[in-house]
């Protein structure tokens, strides 16, 4: 496919919507860490306060989706993360015509998965924002997907869109992904006996 794009390389591109999915770099010296103690205590009031997950999990999984009392992005360990992304969330913000205001985080928790664990297709109705970061991620522990926003868009030309419809993205430990709650989603079962620790942030406006 590549040597049929070549005669391409040279002519202009004119995109018709935004970039939706973007990927950030960030740091989090996760394991041994201060972090790693507050995630492993959220879990431990999750499982004694709200139960085992949340419906989204499948496989060996747990998400601290439902512990509304304690959420990561209140922490004061997590402000300079959250405090390095805000310019970044903002541009976004007016990449995709939002409008004025300032993105604000608004809700957030924590997602484990070892092997066979993982999350399954889901949107974030109503989320302008989302924040999918990585803390911690291993050879095998599976990749990102979302599913072609163009899906039905795609209808009556050739090919079946059917049979591409999910996108996979790689991704490592410290890959911050950033997109809008709209976008469907999911991650690959993970295939590694280690931890994959997601945190995820969702992004409200504040004018």
């Amino acid at each position: 496919m590549g040597h049929l794009l070549d005669i391409l390389k040279d002519q202009e591109t004119i995109p018709v919507s935004p970039h939706w999915l973007w990927r950030f770099k960030y740091d989090f010296k996760y394991d041994g860490s201060s972090l790693q103690e507050h995630c492993g205590k959220l879990i431990d009031h999750t499982i004694e306060n709200t139960g085992t997950g949340a419906a989204l999990e499948t496989g060996n999984a747990f998400s601290t989706a439902y512990n509304v009392e304690h959420q990561p992005h209140y922490w004061e360990i997590m402000q300079p993360f959250i405090n390095h992304m805000q310019p970044y969330l903002h541009a976004l913000w007016n990449h995709w015509d939002y409008g004025s205001g300032q993105p604000v985080p608004i809700r957030s928790w924590i997602n484990t998965h070892k092997r066979s664990g993982m999350t399954m297709e889901h949107h974030h109705n109503g989320c302008p924002l989302v924040i999918s970061a990585y803390l911690k991620h291993s050879t095998n522990s599976g990749y990102f997907q979302f599913r072609d926003p163009y899906e039905y868009h795609r209808w009556g030309s050739p090919g079946e869109p059917q049979l591409d419809l999910w996108k996979t993205v790689p991704v490592e430990e410290g890959d911050v992904l950033v997109f809008p709650g709209w976008l469907k989603h999911r991650t690959e079962p993970s295939q590694s006996d280690d931890d994959r620790v997601c945190l995820a942030i969702m992004y409200g406006g504040n004018d």
